[in-house]
């Protein structure tokens, strides 16, 4: 529970990081696209290159994606077929 809540937390920083202004172009390119583009200002800020940032972001969001649809078909394995 507790990694869900810093994870929570990391998204509401990465999606402050965009001024209202960038944010309606930032739409435009889809969700991938801002949260990569907001974990590289993010681990800019902490002296990161944007480029790293980017790529750490879009992996980062892959492994997110590929763990959640392990955990869905964990649980759906052990749900009864007759529900």
């Amino acid at each position: 529970m507790f990694v869900e809540m810093m994870l929570a937390i990391f998204a509401l920083i990465i999606a402050g990081t965009y001024a209202p202004a960038e944010y309606g172009a930032a739409i435009a390119k889809g969700p991938g696209a801002i949260w990569a583009a907001g974990v590289s200002k993010f681990l800019g800020a902490l002296g990161l290159p944007a480029n790293l940032g980017s790529a750490y972001g879009s992996v980062m969001m892959i492994v997110l994606a590929v763990t959640i649809m392990q955990l869905v078909i964990r649980f759906m394995r052990g749900l009864p077929l007759s529900c």
